[in-house]
């Protein structure tokens, strides 16, 4: 159901990116050049996951995790993107994609994984994104995410 992404998907990331960011609500120009910059480097990191899951039509979503091992022996897991496409939520995909990163995250040794709770999306889909991480005993740590936009 959920896979490593592969080099053959590109296209379908550059795709899937688009959607991701015309649904957040960040109102951030989509660059096909960062993508494929983010893409190529994060094919080839070690430290970093990024899982699929394939639809009739490219990709059904994906997230992106990254393993950060800034000042301590153990890592920290954190999840840097969480997407998936109108058509596949409440499909169990989410459940799959999370299910993946936990288990990434506890076999590469990460004391902590962090996520934001807010993906720019909507109050009920950052609602439904909190709750299915909570599925996987994450609760909230500190101060919320605060975002400033330029003015």
């Amino acid at each position: 159901m959920i896979r490593l992404i592969a080099q053959e998907d590109a296209g379908a990331f550059h795709f899937l990116s688009q959607m991701y960011n015309a649904e957040s609500g960040q109102q951030r120009e989509y660059s096909w050049e960062r993508t494929q910059a983010a893409f190529d480097a994060l094919t080839k990191d070690p430290s970093a996951l990024v899982l699929v899951a394939d639809a009739a039509y490219g990709l059904a979503g994906a997230v992106i995790a990254q393993l950060d091992h800034a000042f301590t022996v153990q890592p920290v897991c954190l999840i840097s993107m969480f997407y998936l496409r109108d058509a596949y939520r409440g499909t169990g995909l989410a459940r799959a994609f999370m299910q993946g990163v936990v288990d990434w995250a506890d076999n590469s040794g990460c004391t902590h994984t962090f996520t934001s709770g807010n993906a720019m999306l909507s109050e009920e889909e950052d609602k439904l994104f909190q709750n299915l991480c909570a599925k996987f005993g994450f609760m909230p740590a500190g101060t919320p995410v605060l975002a400033r936009r330029k003015s």
